[in-house]
């Protein structure tokens, strides 16, 4: 046997443990999954408090919402972004939320996160037209994007929110 053929599985030995390391540091922005919220304000000092601190119910999984990031601007917009954390008290998903917005500016608003999110992931896997909204959901490795626009016609108000979370085992397994 030649020296190139007994590299070789040394090499993808290599590889395959960079990916799964890599795999482990995935998250939101600079902040990986399962990070503590003393580790986040080390990287976000701005991070405060949630004032109407609340439960986020996705994928059927009940998440924290305690803490935020009061300004992140995304597709040219000013967002904010409730930190989402586990049993564990873990970042285990991030929420960016817009504030009220008019019908028009919010369906706007989702078409333009819509095609910035297909242009970097692919077509969405899953989506619906509700009644008074629209879901898009992509379903990655290192994590599970849900896209989604909601109005109230007789206010003219609507929400455009991006929701990414630590793909669950079973998210893993539509890939």
């Amino acid at each position: 046997m030649n020296n190139s053929a007994s590299i070789r599985p040394i090499l993808l030995s290599l590889f395959l443990i960079s990916l799964i390391c890599k795999a482990q540091e995935n998250g939101w922005q600079d902040l990986n999954w399962g990070m503590s919220i003393e580790e986040i304000r080390e990287r976000h000092p701005n991070v405060a408090r949630n004032d109407d601190t609340n439960t986020y119910k996705q994928e059927g999984k009940t998440y924290l919402a305690e803490w935020r990031i009061d300004s992140y601007e995304l597709a040219g917009h000013q967002f904010y972004a409730d930190l989402l954390m586990d049993d564990a008290y873990k970042l285990a998903g991030v929420a960016v939320k817009s504030p009220d917005l008019s019908k028009d500016a919010g369906s706007t608003l989702f078409n333009n996160i819509e095609s910035l999110l297909t242009r970097k992931y692919g077509q969405p896997e899953a989506s619906d037209d509700l009644q008074t909204g629209k879901i898009q959901k992509w379903f990655l490795p290192e994590v599970t994007i849900k896209l989604t626009y909601y109005y109230i016609e007789i206010l003219n108000e609507s929400w455009v929110n991006v929701i990414y979370l630590q793909p669950l085992i079973e998210d893993l397994e539509k890939l």
